[in-house]
């Protein structure tokens, strides 16, 4: 392959997101109220459709093909439960976050339960998203660098520093107005990417795109519903909870993704967007799924093809033997998209909640210029963080989007259990109680599960948490263990939710 190419393409690649950088800051003040929620002026279909690139990210352009090839379909439905999650989100998440007008959504649960809630709501989103944008990365950065720097002897980290000082460089002065305008290009570049990887297919496979459907279909990986017990591997009713659940925690609860949605002018504008969105997200990741059929196909057609370990690896394994030139390039601008449209969201989220939560920029920095400097300072030293968070996931095992859902599993269930309290109920509890539940019993969890092999063998029951256990586990332990801790108090609705 030819290397020179490749880094000309992502060269031409960067440099038209630091046009669009400069594009969307050149006639604006420095203004943080701008870097955080770009002045509330976007149009809700340049929101809807930025909010693709974002959510389909690296790791779902190359890990979610790789649970087709073992699992078949059975992951849409965890996806339909996402879809619901987003209903969700549009009828009771985001009127609040309207009604309060929140820059940080953290800052509700100061007004329901009190400081020390609103810090743990702020800390666990920071943790959960440095863990997870990193992982992210990790796994695109790793794909770049087999197809590239490998070849030219370069190490693994370099390729992780030069990834985050380029989303730093055209993300460091527009915040999330650039953010929202580099991803609708981003996004447009990964629809265009994907059906040219599309049409690929035919191509290596000979065979209609409907042809490649059917022999898919008797191929038995489609097969999108699976029942057994409630707790077994891939049941539907479990796996359709736990994606609207997870939906509603990771995306509703989420200062990346809601940050985008908070830019829009009003609450109505909004809920459209979410609404259309989730269409958008279902159709999206079918056209994965599809693709993770196809390369099932492609194994069959070719058993001399060595599958990978990780699956995470299968799409970039068959396409660097099977496909062209052409279709190689669009692959590598396709994964260089999805990385990008993610993580530079997840850079600015971070740089927005720490700045807001935790530094309180707006209210120790009265001065323009001396804010939007402190703010740049945070910028760069989460982008630093991402860096070296991402060089600790090569020495990870198995799946990264399943060690990504099962982080999600204890970081963001203390969230969940908080939000349903303050949003459902009119009850309160003392805010540093609500802090050591929401601590102490996912550590339990994560403690059981650590030693689980040895607990079965003294117990005789053999058990293993997955992601969708650990949620459920600790999001409904949380809320029970509040609840029975909490008290009935007068709450006006109106004010808080």
């Amino acid at each position: 392959m030819n290397i020179t190419a490749v880094l000309m393409c992502m060269g031409l690649y960067f440099a038209l997101l630091l046009l669009i950088s400069w594009l969307t800051t050149r006639k604006n003040p420095v203004q943080t109220q701008h870097f955080f929620l770009a002045d509330k002026k976007t149009h809700w279909a340049v929101v809807t459709f930025g909010m693709i690139g974002t959510t389909i990210s690296g790791v779902t352009f190359l890990s979610t093909p790789g649970l087709v090839y073992q699992d078949n379909f059975a992951y849409l439905q965890f996806v339909l439960g996402n879809v619901v999650g987003f209903w969700i989100i549009a009828y009771f998440l985001l009127p609040i976050y309207y009604k309060l007008e929140l820059t940080s959504i953290y800052q509700y649960l100061i007004k329901r339960f009190g400081n020390h809630t609103y810090h743990l709501g702020a800390f666990l989103f920071l943790l959960s998203r440095t863990l997870g944008a990193s992982a992210r990365v990790y796994i695109v950065v790793f794909t770049l660098y087999k197809l590239v720097l490998l070849e030219l002897g370069l190490p693994l980290w370099l390729m992780g520093a030069i990834v985050m000082f380029l989303m730093v460089v055209y993300t460091y002065k527009g915040g999330v107005k650039t953010i929202l305008w580099t991803d609708l290009v981003q996004t447009t570049i990964l629809i265009i990417c994907l059906l040219a990887m599309l049409y690929g297919f035919t191509q290596v496979l000979q065979l209609s795109f409907r042809g490649m459907l059917e022999k898919s279909w008797q191929a038995g990986k489609m097969k999108i519903w699976h029942g057994g017990g409630l707790l077994t591997k891939n049941n539907g009713v479990f796996m359709f909870i736990t994606g609207m659940l997870t939906t509603v925690s990771m995306v509703g609860l989420d200062q990346d993704m809601m940050q985008k949605n908070l830019t829009l002018k009003t609450y109505t504008e909004a809920r459209k967007n979410m609404l259309i969105f989730s269409g958008v997200f279902l159709v999206m990741n079918i056209i994965f799924l599809c693709i993770g059929a196809f390369l099932y196909l492609i194994t069959l057609q070719y058993p001399e093809f060595s599958v990978p370990v990780a699956k995470d690896q299968l799409f970039t394994s068959v396409v660097t033997q099977y496909f062209g030139t052409t279709f190689f390039f669009m692959f590598v601008i396709g994964i260089i998209a999805a990385t990008f449209a993610s993580a530079d969201a997840a850079l600015t989220a971070l740089t927005t909640s720490f700045a807001v939560d935790i530094v309180k920029v707006n209210q120790k920095y009265p001065d323009t210029q001396l804010r939007k400097r402190k703010v740049s300072q945070i910028q760069i030293g989460f982008a630093v963080v991402l860096w070296l968070c991402m060089l600790l996931f090569q020495f990870s095992e198995g799946s990264i989007i399943k060690t990504i859902f099962k982080l999600a599993g204890y970081t963001y269930s203390p969230l969940l259990a908080l939000y349903a309290l303050g949003i459902f109920t009119k009850r309160s509890i003392r805010d540093t109680l609500a802090v050591y539940v929401s601590v102490i019993f996912p550590v339990v969890i994560a403690i059981l599960d650590i030693f689980s092999g040895t607990i079965s063998q003294m117990i005789g029951i053999a058990y293993k948490l997955d992601f969708y256990h650990a949620l459920l586990l600790n999001s409904g332990g949380i809320f029970i263990l509040l609840w029975v801790l909490s008290k009935k108090v007068d709450i006006q609705k109106s004010s808080i939710g």
